[in-house]
């Protein structure tokens, strides 16, 4: 077909490039003959009904798929009205336990934040990471206390309902224990690492105090700003140490 010899060398490049010139020339000669007879209605219109085929087929396909979802998600909060006013405790149940969850994930991430900053700590400006960490340990401390409520709400929501007989608290209670005290605890942990740097940066301030003749103010007031973030975190420190379950 495309005149190919074993033992002759190969042409069939140059004969399919010839082949379409040809079959261009022979297209556009019957486009022509088509024109000439006046006959153009029966070139364009398969061609435009063809077109309007392809821009409809798009049309309703996207059209169609923005459609469902703008219904679906009418009818999902449609039915999110309903739970919410019928006060469906298996909803009620699991958006508390998903809550506690959300929180233990938000937990360890800060503790790793907050690790990285610590541990990648030098000897430069202490007071500039002091700031970091009373800002991660609030972060923290809040979804301590976060859990601490969703949990009283939840054995609260399940001793009430029928669930109650089917629930292991027992498990439940573990669950939630272990998940709370392991990062809680290394946040203690990591507080404590950093109230050994914040004391050893005081006694450095100290010292250099002793061994300086003139009274420096610049000295004194980071001794102070180190003293007061040190109490704050000894604070801080105690306020996790009692929560731990």
């Amino acid at each position: 077909m495309f005149d190919e010899f074993l033992s002759k060398p190969s042409k069939i490049e140059k004969i399919i490039e010839k082949r379409k010139k040809d079959h261009l020339k022979d297209t556009l000669k019957w486009s022509l003959k088509i024109l000439r007879k006046k006959d153009w209605i029966r070139f364009w219109l398969p061609m435009i009904l063809i077109l309007f085929y392809v821009f409809l087929l798009y049309f309703f396909y996207y059209f169609g798929y923005l459609f469902w979802i703008i219904i679906f998600f009418i009818i999902n909060i449609f039915f999110k009205i309903i739970l919410y006013f019928n006060k469906n405790v298996e909803i009620r149940i699991k958006n508390k336990i998903e809550n506690i969850d959300d929180s233990f994930l938000n937990m360890e991430k800060i503790d790793k934040i907050l690790s990285n900053k610590i541990n990648n700590f030098e000897n430069w400006e202490i007071s500039n990471i002091s700031k970091q960490v009373e800002k991660n340990f609030s972060n923290f401390y809040l979804e301590v206390l976060s859990i601490m409520k969703q949990k009283k709400e939840l054995f609260k929501l399940i001793n009430n309902s029928k669930f109650k007989n089917f629930v292991n608290f027992e498990k439940l209670e573990k669950y939630l224990k272990n998940n709370f005290n392991k990062p809680l605890l290394e946040m203690v942990w990591m507080l404590e690492k950093f109230e050994k740097l914040l004391e050893k940066q005081i006694n450095l301030l100290k010292i250099t105090r002793q061994n300086s003749e003139v009274s420096d103010l610049t000295l004194d007031k980071k001794e102070i700003v180190l003293n007061r973030q040190l109490n704050i975190l000894k604070n801080n420190k105690r306020k996790l140490e009692r929560s731990v379950m």
